[in-house]
Formats: structure tokens, C-alpha cells, sequence
């Protein structure tokens, strides 16, 4: 942070490669790398900013090692947390030495890659030191060290997002900010596949495990939102931070000439990465659309450098703050190892999103409502709108969707036919679950395979939308049963995407939290064990639906005389338990198989569908069950005439 500022002027629709400056996101490219090449001989590719290149005469506790290629021949490397990851090419090493970490080194030698553990604060003689002849380090990766001491962050609700390994191809972080207990609001950009093209963001789980760290704790995330007209995107954690406050965001658009304070964990003027997040104050220019320019005022040289991107602009108001805009772009000049002078960041409106925010945040979709069973209906939002659509598994596996507009008392368009959606891979449709698999809000296709394990494809549009209509992503879970009809896929914990649930011939119900599934490899499924004991042995009386709109779904069971009765999620056996409401329903059938217990009016909450034996659907709308009084159910009567 160290040049002055410049005179620049740009907005974030800024499209000219001339006009625009970089993405704000953090690459992991080693910081001035082109010039240490020029001085030094070697080549430092990429890392998670733990091992840095030093100076050999600064001290003890490196990692030293000698090349022949290398000016001078000598290179010292500092580890500066408990693990490191550092890609590099440095040829003709001969002899490497080890700190207190345990290292392992990467050599590429004649064609060959090999690694091997370092001996601590030990040389280790390698290449032309040892018989195997000249070789290239490759990779230093350390664990197993002291961790750096704790950094205090003033600022809690803000925090890091980091998109794969760090230091790995592909990987990325930016700043977010938590906006609600499992929220936070970034910058899109940060999980583009292509630089600048934000048509590549992921909607629902990211491509690549990405995880986020709120005051010190790390979290996965379960769910990207992104917007479509900016570089914006919300950020769905897997749980709740419920011990930090979020950050109000802004409902008025900065004033050109405003002071805000922006804030990130983006590299400076000397750190790759540092341990807290770095504030200073800027102007605001004139808001262009979505978008506006920063200068920097306070300090004068402050900067916006990679790391940056999805950090907040804050605007003081009543003795605190609240989010105005996120950092999408900066020039970068000042930042560590960056040759460019010009200086100033771009930023991206949010004041005009409470809209959006409010709606994305406080979303339920059908995820917590699995109806069981293995009949040719079935409810699950196919377009994402928070309503469950009709669909019909038809007997040559194909299947169809009627769009949910407010059923048969909307009047004649209260059902908009879409056709068939999929050509379906079984004709046998108890092998078949509608439900959400990614947290996009829209249910996806999955089949129970005759061995247990489960395909999933994730829903794109269907077949309307062409080819691409669905995206396979082949097997998801080994699964633990070849009973199909033991497997029930609802939203156990509330964050949006369904999890593998087991209810047993002695009524036990098992759980499986869905962290990725097996495409993310060994803690795709996290097993929570025994969550239930279960009231009943006979699985088609039990529907895990969410009776009380908080996202997770409850353990209802239809009783032989029709009656209802609900256990609310509190976390399950042994994770906070259930809490009984006994009979919430007197019902209106004593055929359980007649009866749905899903969000048709797309508030949260299960209603009670029932088919009287004609096909047709009624329904009744949840106001609290029997629980509440004469009026915990009110009649919607016909929704559906039926298909």
C-alpha cells in the first residue's frame, strides 16, 4: 500500500479489456513470481501463502536447499502456519534441508516424479547429491507444525471463501460477508470457470468443495445463488453461525463523494495472506448501473489487491455499519509482487437486492418434504419457485410436469403442462426420488440402483431445455440397502439439499448428511447415525416432511385411524431430539398410501394432500394443525383433477 493513487474512472460494466481492471479473486499465483525468476533462476508457481520465499540470513527455523541453476545457489524458505503448500521448478537441486514441520518434497527426476519425507532440521543429499542423478523440485507440502498464533478480527461477520485447495489448479479465494446466520454475499467471480464470464458460476453446489471461515471456524458450503446482471453471488454454509452478528445490508445507493469502508482479506502491500482483514477508507464515485468507482482516502495509497473480491463497502450508520457494495475489480497497484502503478477498485452495488437477498435467504423449497412411496404422483419444485410441482412417473419410466400456479382454484392456469421432462432410465419407478440433490432449489432425478448405489442428474431444465437438460453426474452413493423402498431423501438439517435417510424394518430411522455426496469423495455422506427409533414398523405410514417451516424436516406418521401425529426436528436422537405435538390431524383417509404431507402453497410449511380414490388431489393448507385450534387447516379444496 504504498504508490499514490491515480486519477482512474471505470464502472463494473466496464467490458473492454483496455477499460477494466482484474478480477479482485484471489489466484493463488505466486506473488512477483516473473521477477524472481529474472534475479533468482527459480520458479515459484503457485501456493496457499504458508511457504514464502526468505532470506537465508534472516534466522533459523527454514527450509534451506541448494540448486545449480539457482543465483545464488543457495534458497531459504520460511513456513509461517502449521501446514504449507508451495508449486515450483527449481532444477539441479543437490542437497535440501527441513525445518520442524514434516515436509514432503515432489522431485522430477529423468522423467520420473517421486516424493519423500524431509528429514527434520536435517540436510537430506538429492539429484546429483545422491545416485538418482540431476533433479527438479516440484512441490514442497508441510503439515504437522506449530499453528500461528490467532489474529483478532474486529470486523467477525466478515470472513474468507476459498474454492478448492489453495495453491492447487483451479483455486481461488475471495472475502465474504455474513449476511444472515447461514448466509454470506460475495463477488460471483470467485467461482467462474472462465475469468470474466459469470454465465460460468455454478448455481446450487459449487463445482469444487469450497469452504468459508467465520471468526476462526471453518464451514462448508453447500450452495451458491448467484445474481445474473452483476458480479454477485450469495454464499449458503452448510450450518448456522449463530454466535456472530450479520452485517444489515444497505437499502440507499452510495452518494457520489460518500465515504465507505472497505475491508478483505486480500493481499497487501507485504503479505500474500494475511491473518485478519485489512480496512481503509475510500470515496465512492458515481454510481454507473450496478456499479461505481473507489478512490483511496485514508490512507492515501491504500489499495484493493487479489484476495479482495466479494469484500465489503461499509457505510457507517447508527454506530455501526451496513454492507453498501462488494469489490469486484482492482488495478492492483501496490499489491504485493505487482509491477502495475494504476490503483483503484471497482465495486458492485447491493442497496437495490433486498428483494432478492430476502427471498434467497428465507427460501423453503419441497428439499424437507419426501412423501415416500413409490406411486406414479409425485410433488417436487421442478423450476425453483419454492412450490411443489405435480409430476407423473409414467409406466414406460418417462415422466411429466405440471407446473404448480395455484392448482385448480387459481382457475384453468392454475397448472401450466410442461410435457415430458425426462425420458427416465427405469421402468420400475419405486427406484425413483424427486428431490434436490445439489441446493439449488430444484428437484434433480435420482435412481436407487438393484445394488443399492444411487445415480443422481442434476436439473437443468429438463428435456424442454435441449440436450443439456440434464447433467449426469453418475454415482453419488454406494448406499447401505437394496431394499429401495428403506430409502427416503429429505432435508434432515435445513440446508437446502436433501440427505440419504433409512428408515429400517424395526422403524429406525438412519441419516446420512449430504456434504457433496461421493463425487467429493470420502466426506460426500457424513453419518449421523440413528436419529430416530421410529413409533411404527409399517415405513408407509411415516412421511419425513417439515410440519413447521424451519427448513428441516419432521417425522409425521399417519395412525391406522387416519390421524396425524408430528415429532418436530430438533436434531434427532443423541443432536437435540424431538419434540412431540401429538395429533396434528384428524385426517380423511385411513389408506396411508392416499396421502402427501408437502408445501403446496410454497410458505414452508407441509400441507395435507390426499387423492379420495378418483385421482383427483384436495388439499388442506398447514395454519398449525389441530394444535392451533379449529382453524389449523384450512380447505383449498380440488387442486388437481389428477393426470
Amino acid at each position: 500500500m504504498a504508490a499514490p493513487v491515480l486519477a482512474v474512472t471505470f464502472s463494473s460494466s466496464a467490458t473492454a479489456a483496455e477499460s477494466a481492471p482484474p478480477s479482485a479473486a484471489e489466484d493463488f499465483s505466486y506473488p512477483g513470481a516473473a521477477k524472481i525468476l529474472a534475479d533468482r533462476g527459480i520458479t515459484l508457481k503457485s501456493g496457499d501463502g504458508h511457504i514464502v520465499l526468505a532470506d537465508c540470513g534472516s534466522g533459523t527455523g527454514l527450509v534451506q536447499l541448494y540448486s545449480r541453476t539457482a543465483t545464488p545457489s543457495e534458497v531459504c524458505f520460511k513456513i509461517t502456519d502449521r501446514t504449507g503448500y508451495l508449486s515450483l521448478e527449481i532444477p539441479q537441486i543437490y542437497n535440501i534441508k527441513g525445518d520442524d514441520h514434516a515436509i514432503k518434497a515432489t522431485l522430477n527426476t529423468a522423467g520420473t516424479v517421486t516424493s519423500f519425507d524431509l528429514a527434520k532440521n536435517a540436510w537430506t543429499p538429492v539429484g546429483e547429491g545422491s545416485s538418482t542423478g540431476a533433479s527438479t523440485l516440484l512441490e514442497l507440502n508441510a503439515t504437522d507444525g506449530p499453528a500461528a498464533a490467532p489474529a483478532t478480527n474486529p470486523t467477525p461477520a466478515v470472513g474468507t471463501i476459498t474454492v478448492g485447495q489453495p495453491g492447487h489448479p483451479g483455486s481461488r479465494a475471495c472475502t465474504g460477508t455474513l449476511i444472515a446466520p447461514q448466509w454470506m454475499l460475495s463477488a460471483a467471480s470467485c467461482f467462474t470457470d472462465t475469468p470474466g464470464d459469470l454465465s460460468t458460476v455454478p448455481v446450487g453446489l459449487p463445482k469444487t468443495r469450497t469452504t468459508a471461515t467465520i471468526a476462526g471456524r471453518g464451514f462448508d458450503v453447500s450452495a451458491l445463488v448467484p445474481r445474473t446482471d452483476r458480479d454477485v453471488v450469495m454464499v449458503r454454509l452448510v450450518e448456522p453461525v449463530n454466535d456472530v452478528t450479520p452485517l444489515a445490508v444497505a437499502t440507499t445507493a452510495p452518494a457520489t463523494g460518500e465515504d465507505l469502508q472497505v475491508l478483505g482479506f486480500g493481499r497487501t502491500k507485504t503479505d500474500w495472506v494475511p491473518a485478519q482483514p485489512h480496512n481503509a477508507t475510500f470515496t465512492a464515485g458515481t454510481v454507473v448501473g450496478s456499479g461505481f468507482d473507489l478512490t483511496a482516502k485514508a490512507p492515501a495509497d491504500a489499495t484493493v489487491c487479489k484476495g479482495d473480491a466479494g469484500g465489503p463497502a461499509l457505510r457507517a450508520k447508527n454506530g455501526g455499519y451496513e454492507l453498501a457494495a462488494v469489490t469486484t475489480r482492482s488495478w492492483q497497484g501496490g499489491c504485493l509482487g505487482e509491477s502495475e502503478t494504476r490503483q483503484g477498485a471497482s465495486e458492485t452495488r447491493v442497496d437495490d437486492l433486498a428483494t432478492w437477498i430476502t427471498d434467497t435467504r428465507d427460501h423453503r423449497s419441497a428439499t424437507a418434504n419426501e412423501v415416500g412411496g413409490s406411486g406414479r404422483v409425485r410433488f417436487a419444485d421442478f423450476d425453483g419457485d419454492g412450490k411443489p410441482d405435480y409430476w407423473v412417473i409414467n409406466d414406460d419410466g418417462s415422466v411429466n410436469v405440471w407446473l404448480n400456479r395455484g392448482g385448480d382454484q387459481a382457475g384453468p392456469n392454475g397448472w401450466l403442462p410442461i410435457g415430458k421432462v425426462a425420458s427416465g432410465v427405469t421402468t420400475d419407478r419405486s427406484r425413483v426420488r424427486i428431490a434436490d440433490f445439489d441446493g439449488d432449489g430444484k428437484a434433480d432425478y435420482w435412481v436407487i440402483n438393484p445394488d443399492g448405489s444411487v445415480n443422481v442428474w442434476l436439473n437443468r431444465g429438463g428435456d424442454q431445455a435441449g440436450p443439456n437438460g440434464w447433467l449426469p453426474i453418475g454415482k453419488v452413493a454406494t448406499g447401505v440397502t437394496t431394499n429401495q423402498d428403506q430409502v427416503r431423501l429429505a432435508d434432515f438439517t435445513g440446508d437446502g439439499k436433501a440427505d440419504y435417510c433409512v428408515i429400517k424394518d424395526d422403524g429406525e430411522v438412519d441419516v446420512w448428511l449430504n456434504r457433496g455426496g461421493d463425487i467429493v469423495g470420502n466426506n460426500g455422506w457424513q453419518s449421523i447415525g440413528k436419529v430416530a427409533s421410529g413409533v411404527t414398523t409399517d415405513r408407509s405410514r411415516v412421511r419425513l416432511a417439515d410440519f413447521d417451516g424451519d427448513g428441516k424436516a419432521d417425522y409425521n406418521v399417519i395412525n391406522q385411524d387416519g390421524s396425524v401425529a408430528t415429532w418436530l426436528n430438533r436434531g434427532g436422537d443423541g443432536h437435540g431430539g424431538w419434540q412431540s405435538l401429538g395429533r396434528v390431524a384428524v385426517g380423511l383417509t385411513t389408506n396411508q398410501n392416499l396421502v402427501y404431507l408437502t408445501d403446496f402453497t410454497g410458505d414452508g410449511k407441509a400441507d395435507y394432500l390426499w387423492n379420495p380414490g378418483d385421482g383427483s388431489i384436495h388439499a388442506y393448507a398447514n395454519q398449525g394443525g389441530d394444535p392451533s385450534g379449529p382453524n389449523g387447516w384450512a380447505s383449498l379444496g380440488r387442486i388437481a383433477s389428477g393426470a
